[in-house]
């Protein structure tokens, strides 16, 4: 909810590459569901769901859980970097880190977050 800027991840700007267009707008306008075309497709890619169906008639179910990569981030970034402050002002919470001590503190490990910032896309 707070205005911020976040540096992407290496490996996050690999994944996003596995849809990126070779040109055009990044999503179409605020009010399509481009931005969730495009994640569904980069969720299908990264195997978050099954196929239902067969052939021209088969239907991507998708697994993914509302705001996972948020809670995902904050979790294992925390436990990469230590830094409660940083991990709050990145996630955008208010003035403190309460929030992040709630929910992210001591869920992933720091070994689990080096795995995690270093997930590639095959």
């Amino acid at each position: 909810r707070r205005i911020r800027h976040v540096d992407i991840p290496a490996n996050a700007v690999a994944w996003l590459k596995t849809c990126a267009q070779q040109s055009g707008p990044v999503c179409e306008d605020r009010y399509s569901d481009d931005h969730g075309r495009r994640f569904r497709r980069l969720t299908k890619t990264a195997g978050f769901g099954y196929e239902r169906g067969e052939g021209t008639k088969a239907k991507w179910i998708g697994s993914w859980q509302t705001n996972a990569m948020r809670h995902s981030f904050g979790s294992y970034h925390y436990a990469l970097h230590g830094d409660a402050m940083l991990t709050s002002r990145l996630l955008g919470h208010k003035s403190n880190d309460t929030v992040l001590f709630d929910h992210y503190r001591a869920l992933a490990s720091k070994e689990d977050a080096e795995k995690y910032f270093n997930i590639q896309p095959e």
